[in-house]
């Protein structure tokens, strides 16, 4: 999990800069999650538009299609992840879906103690 600091070193903004704009880690991957789906919202109106308004899975297939290469794209993989690694959103999982979460993608923190609830 990327500290805000190694965020904003990439981002090439300064650590107060993020947290003047987004609050915390919470606030930023809130605002990253609001983008995927204003981006998904747009292609769906897109298709819509392009496809006209009677054709019903005519319209469906390629706003599906499209959607998937959202969810399934590099940016939205990498934002789940961190996301699932955050410490408050890990505590809201369930049990063992937590753990296999936690286990799979997450690297075990220097403060964090190795037991997993």
């Amino acid at each position: 999990m990327l500290p805000m600091l190694e965020i904003a070193r990439r981002a090439g903004a300064s650590n107060e800069t993020l947290y003047k704009w987004y609050g915390n880690k919470q606030g930023l991957f809130k605002s990253l999650v609001e983008d995927n789906a204003t981006r998904i919202t747009s292609m769906i109106y897109a298709v819509i538009n392009d496809v006209g308004d009677d054709r019903g899975l005519d319209v469906l297939i390629p706003v599906g299609e499209r959607r998937l290469s959202v969810l399934a794209s590099e940016r939205a993989i990498a934002l789940n992840r961190a996301a699932a690694c955050d410490v408050q959103i890990q505590a809201r999982l369930e049990g063992p879906f937590r753990r296999t979460v936690a286990k799979r993608y997450c690297r075990p923190s220097r403060t964090s103690s190795s037991k997993q609830p």
